[in-house]
């Protein structure tokens, strides 16, 4: 399967490396990012080890999550020969800010 990375998903994932590096250092940030990817890797080979994403049940495609490093998860559609990562999201911020940044998607 193909793996396609939204802008959004991508900008949020830099964002938290960059806040990981300033507070954690060099090497939490690249554990974080090595552990992303592995698991969009391993979603890519199952797709849907993730559960449906209980904030975004209502819309008309099927979004699925995958928690990572107890904070952070991977919200991504999987589709009939490609995985697309829509957010990089912290589990502890406003669940209507996920909502409004996945209708934002074209």
């Amino acid at each position: 399967m193909n793996i396609i990375w939204t802008d959004r998903a991508d900008e949020l994932k830099n964002e938290i490396a960059d806040y990981i590096l300033v507070n954690f250092g060099k090497t939490a940030r690249k554990n974080f990012l090595t552990e992303v990817y592995e698991t969009v890797l391993l979603l890519a080979k199952h797709p849907f080890m993730g559960k449906v994403e209980p904030f975004l049940e209502d819309r008309p495609q099927t979004y699925r999550s995958f928690v990572i490093n107890h904070i952070n998860k991977v919200v991504y559609r999987a589709e009939e020969d490609r995985i697309v990562v829509v957010a990089i999201w912290n589990c502890r911020r406003d669940p209507k800010t996920l909502v409004a940044q996945v209708d934002d998607l074209p």
